[in-house]
């Protein structure tokens, strides 16, 4: 072969090359590495707590703020470090997320589980620095002035966000906040576009993982364990053991009878907690029957609040439940008194706050103890403000199997003669949960707290509110 020949062969290797692509953009590693970022701390930086939008959207930002360090992570100590931050708050923020499908929810909330939100909010504070000191050093490395202003602004920005949220900070402010947020994380961006401009490449990353498979395998467990958690803990354990009627304390029972104690009530309770009506004077009895209102509240439950005044102004109270029929959930239930909304009367801390769950399975007598306590309760009103009140909350599931559901809670009230209040309101407030698939978990009073919405179709609930009043005769003998 001469050289003619060698010089045409090549001509006709060259002329079966594919063309270019006409109109087709060139490679944009970085803004496609940025973009990810950019989501991914728009998604977790400011949320929208409507439709469980608050939780599904930073488990997402999360994920796609992760894949953005990933790809960045062999251009600098800091996007290293940018790497490992992401990696960091994904997993925790995947675990709070799971968390809040479990009874932990309510740890979340406390004093210590705030510690836990702000570990992570200085660790995202972290990694905005990282992501600004990141993007400085590579642009020197191209040999163009940094362009980063907008990611120092971002550490800045939220700097200033944290002590705001902390604070409970909102309304007007809301809005220039957002503004300069959007604004600074659309400089971000267009740092990414100068950068792809200068020609400076992206160090290849390996990764055994594609994008969009990191991104379904993460939220699909993620969903599948928040179900699974919900599902594991969609009841309260219930203490049952066997129990039979008590009969005794004849005399005393007799004599509450005539006073007009309810016998379905009495029959309940043990010659223990009869014992402690010895002297009863006067029994006020308020019954709210099993067939409210149409769509309203809960559907087949009774109730009995009695009021039972004793010697030395001490006052018995009894607050009695029944089911007509079984409900078809026996999810949680929640049961919350509230003695008196004029805080008139004195609590008796020395009398016992006692509490039974009753049902009847195969001819037998179960039973299960209801643990409540003494406590308190802020309500707070859009024109009346807060306020706070003394209440007993109960929490407890019914048995799986069994009928003629019942229980009751007793508690003991003290009145002197110079603070004896003519009348006086007590609520009652009991709450069914009618489906476990319910995110966050919390407990059906918690839901009532926040919605106040008798007609909830997953917490729906029963409440009322009664006026008592004391006999000055009785109290001053």
């Amino acid at each position: 072969m001469n050289d003619r020949d060698f010089d045409q062969l090549l001509y006709q290797g060259a002329a079966q090359l594919p063309p270019e692509a006409v109109g087709q953009e060139p490679p944009a590693p970085w803004r496609e590495a940025l973009w990810r970022v950019c989501w991914g701390l728009g998604l977790t930086s400011i949320t929208l707590n409507i439709a469980l939008l608050q939780y599904i959207l930073p488990a997402l930002g999360s994920v796609l703020l992760y894949l953005g360090f990933r790809a960045l992570r062999r251009e600098s100590s800091w996007f290293q470090l940018g790497y490992v931050l992401s990696a960091l708050l994904l997993l925790a923020r995947g675990a709070v997320t799971v968390l809040n499908a479990t009874p932990a929810a309510q740890w979340l909330a406390t004093g210590e589980g705030e510690l836990l939100g702000l570990s992570l909010a200085l660790t995202a504070w972290l990694l905005y620095f990282a992501l600004w000191r990141g993007l400085k050093g590579v642009f020197r490395k191209a040999g163009h002035p940094p362009k980063t202003a907008a990611a120092g602004g971002l550490v800045v920005w939220y700097s200033l966000l944290l002590p705001l949220s902390m604070a409970g900070a909102g309304g007007p402010l809301v809005w220039p906040v957002l503004l300069l947020w959007i604004l600074l994380l659309r400089g971000l961006y267009r740092a990414s576009r100068a950068l792809d401009r200068a020609g400076y490449a992206i160090s290849p990353a390996p990764a055994p993982f594609s994008e969009q498979r990191v991104i379904l395998v993460w939220l699909g467990l993620l969903l599948a364990a928040v179900f699974s958690c919900l599902f594991l803990f969609r009841r309260f354990p219930v203490d049952a053991s066997p129990a039979q009627a008590e009969t005794g304390q004849t005399e005393l029972r007799q004599e509450l009878l005539e006073q007009g104690f309810p016998e379905d009530v009495l029959s309940d309770l043990t010659d223990g907690e009869v014992a402690l009506l010895e002297g009863a004077r006067t029994v006020t009895v308020k019954s709210y029957g099993p067939h409210p209102k149409p769509d309203e509240e809960i559907e087949g439950l009774a109730m009995y609040f009695i009021q039972v005044e004793l010697p030395q102004g001490r006052v018995r109270y009894f607050l009695w439940f029944s089911w007509d029929q079984a409900p078809d959930h026996r999810l949680r239930e929640g049961l919350e008194i509230i003695p008196d909304y004029q805080n008139a009367l004195t609590m008796d801390h020395s009398a016992p706050l006692l509490g039974r769950l009753l049902w009847e399975e195969d001819g037998q007598l179960w039973q299960a103890p209801l643990q409540g306590e003494y406590g308190t309760h802020t309500e707070t009103s859009l024109f009346c403000g807060s306020s706070t009140y003394r209440s007993f909350p109960f929490h407890f599931s019914l048995p799986q199997q069994g009928e003629h559901l019942r229980g009751y809670v007793s508690y003991g009230m003290a009145a002197t003669q110079a603070e004896v209040p003519t009348l006086f309101n007590a609520q009652a407030r009991y709450v069914h949960q009618e489906r476990w698939l319910s995110y966050p978990w919390e407990t059906p009073l918690q839901h009532q707290w926040q919605s106040w919405n008798n007609t909830d179709s997953v917490f729906p609930a029963r409440q009322f509110l009664t006026t008592f009043s004391l006999n000055h005769d009785a109290l001053e003998a």
